[in-house]
């Protein structure tokens, strides 16, 4: 993580006052191995329900610092909001490339994850863990259930991740 992403991480950490725990990718990446390995499948549903929880969570962090008399955002500036924070948090940099709510179809890409290497090793559970945070994020702003409908992938080759979301009815 460059200096100034540290230093943006700080700051949003400092809003709220709260200790953190940090840790290293590979250390993250090496507990959803172990839950991979012992749990086999049961164990991705577990690392997608994390995930899920986790976006949930940003959603009402960010949701929580919105004054109620400030102006309506929109649902898209929502989650505009709480992927830049994800960002600044060292998560990497995620962007809106679909916003659909007719349709029910949201589409996110994400570059520079401190992941990105890891994710090209055999048993990475960080796909099921992204996937599953961004199904809570949206959700939890289009108030709308969601699920992973494809992707773009670095494990498959691509040259970025980009999770396809889909409403479920």
């Amino acid at each position: 993580m460059s200096e100034t992403d540290m230093r943006k991480a700080r700051n949003v950490l400092a809003e709220k006052e709260r200790r953190t725990i940090m840790m290293t990718p590979e250390a993250f990446s090496r507990m959803l191995e172990v839950l991979n390995k012992t749990f086999g499948s049961a164990g991705l549903s577990m690392i997608y329900v994390m995930g899920r929880e986790r976006g949930t969570f940003e959603v009402n962090e960010v949701l929580k610092g919105i004054k109620p008399s400030s102006d309506e955002h929109t649902k898209r500036q929502l989650l505009e909001r709480v992927l830049q924070r994800a960002g600044e948090l060292g998560w990497g940099a995620m962007e809106v490339t679909q916003f659909d709510m007719l349709n029910g179809a949201v589409a996110i890409a994400v570059r520079n994850s401190p992941f990105d290497v890891l994710c090209r090793l055999p048993d990475s559970g960080y796909c099921f863990f992204l996937r599953g945070y961004m199904a809570g994020v949206v959700e939890g702003i289009v108030e709308q259930e969601m699920c992973y409908s494809g992707s773009k992938c670095i494990a498959l080759g691509d040259d970025h991740c980009e999770i396809q979301l889909i409403r479920t009815r």
